[in-house]
């Protein structure tokens, strides 16, 4: 047996045993090695991505997590900078609707209402 690995169609690496003999091609076909299906309660895009950290950094049984719990708590962190970065980002464009916002508004034009608050009820 030889390890080999493929992504299925959500995006998730997985690492697989193949036969001697079986082509690469034939992956998703071989004998799961890991990382296992967690239930995290997580979304799904971040699910897939925490799946995908753990997998680049080849732990795959529970003995390779206890063995090197560091990297777990790593491959957590990569996945929260990814969002951190994306909140941060939501930020900053709030910053600049604000800041377009308030010039608009010396210079006479009728302010919009925020998207948060939605529409005028009737």
């Amino acid at each position: 047996m030889r390890q080999s690995s493929y992504t299925d169609s959500d995006g998730r690496k997985w690492a697989v045993w193949l036969p001697e003999g079986v082509p690469d091609r034939d992956a998703s076909l071989g004998l799961p090695l890991g990382p296992p299906p967690l239930d995290l309660d997580l979304p799904e895009g971040l699910a897939i991505k925490l799946h995908n950290e753990l997998f680049a950094r080849g732990l795959f049984t529970y003995g390779d997590v206890k063995r090197r719990p560091q990297e777990v708590v790593e491959a957590v962190r990569a996945v929260i900078r990814v969002t951190r970065e994306r909140v941060m980002a939501a930020y900053l464009n709030a910053e600049v609707e604000s800041t377009t916002a308030n010039a608009d508004n010396q210079k006479g034009v009728q302010p919009q209402p925020h998207p948060s608050r939605g529409a005028k009820r009737r």
